[in-house]
Parts: C-alpha cells; sequence; structure tokens
C-alpha cells in the first residue's frame, strides 16, 4: 500500500512539476504579449493617420535585416508621399541651424534623424523630461536612406583610449516627423 501511495504521490509530483511554467518562460511569454500590443497599438496609430504600417512586406524576408540600402529606400521613400510607422527609442533632441531634430534608434538596423516641430518636440520634453530611451510609435515622411561608409567607436580601458574605425552596421533614415504616439505612458 505504501508502494502504491508514494507511486502516486511521485505522478503527481512529476505532472505537476512538468506542468508548470519557470519564471522565464512566464516572462517571455508576457514580453511576447506587451510586443504584440504595442504592434498592435502602431498598426491602429498608422491607421488613423493614413500612414503604411507595413512597409517591411516589401523587404526580402519581411526584414530590414539583409535588406540593401536601396530596398530599404523603396520601402521607406514612397513614391505616393505617404508617411510610414515605425516604433523607435528616442535617444535625444537636437538644434541643428535653428531646426529640431528627434534621433531614435531601433537598437538593430536603424537609426532614424527627424525633423520636429516645435509641438512635437515639446510633447516629448512633457512626457519624459529625462534622457532614458523612451520608446515611441513614430508618424514620419521619410525623405532618404543611407549606410554610412565609416563609424568611429571610441572606449577607454586601462591603456588609455581606444579608437575602432569599422564599416557601419546602421542604416541612417532621415526625414520629418509628423506625429509620436509614446508607446510606454506619459510621466506626469
Amino acid at each position: 500500500m505504501r508502494k502504491r501511495t508514494a507511486a502516486v504521490c511521485i505522478f503527481f509530483l512529476v505532472v505537476t512539476l512538468t506542468s508548470c511554467k519557470s519564471k522565464t518562460e512566464i516572462a517571455e511569454e508576457h514580453r511576447k504579449g506587451t510586443e504584440r500590443e504595442k504592434d498592435q497599438k502602431v498598426i491602429s496609430f498608422a491607421a488613423t493617420h493614413n500612414a503604411i504600417a507595413d512597409w517591411k512586406a516589401a523587404l526580402p524576408d519581411q526584414s530590414v535585416i539583409g535588406s540593401y540600402s536601396i530596398q530599404l529606400e523603396n520601402a521607406l521613400v514612397r513614391p505616393d508621399k505617404k508617411a510610414v510607422a515605425m516604433r523607435a527609442y528616442l535617444e535625444d533632441i537636437v538644434r541643428r541651424d535653428n531646426r529640431m531634430f528627434l534621433e531614435f534608434s531601433d537598437w538593430e538596423d536603424l537609426y532614424l534623424t527627424l525633423e520636429a516641430s516645435p509641438e512635437i518636440v515639446e510633447q516629448v520634453l512633457k512626457e519624459h523630461p529625462s534622457k532614458f530611451f523612451a520608446e515611441y510609435a513614430i508618424i514620419a515622411e521619410v525623405q532618404s536612406v543611407q549606410k554610412p561608409t565609416l563609424q568611429v567607436a571610441a572606449e577607454t580601458t586601462g591603456d588609455g583610449p581606444e579608437v575602432e574605425i569599422q564599416a557601419a552596421d546602421k542604416l541612417h533614415v532621415r526625414g520629418r516627423c509628423v506625429v509620436l504616439l509614446n508607446l510606454e505612458g506619459a510621466k506626469k
């Protein structure tokens, strides 16, 4: 009888352990759910502003990775002059020649420099007064896509500064920011 009870207990223990998800799996499912929600917000935002949300469909494998600059330019610089929708993280707000620009990165393949109106800059400064890579849905009129020939990376080590010159790994997208949607919620 004890062997049978022990066997039943072991059986239930095995079933319980194998059916439970690890914290990592639960966190990954939550992250994917959040990503899907953000993607859906971008699609809805694009529809509201009559912008192209599925511009990646024109790229090989529907991905920026592995695409040539000309392919990305054809997808983003629209002959119909329609704006495109993207997700990216705000890296900086700069002024050049009395014009303001928002600089974004998707942290993978694209770096965006978008001219912005004073109203858009004010909106960003209100929502995120400190620089901490807030994520936005962006509606932009893209004017050019280029891959810089070289990029410079500098690092300070125990032996002093090290400068490395290498091929650029990001495509630079330039244009005008039409409107933004904060995907993280505004700071109050």
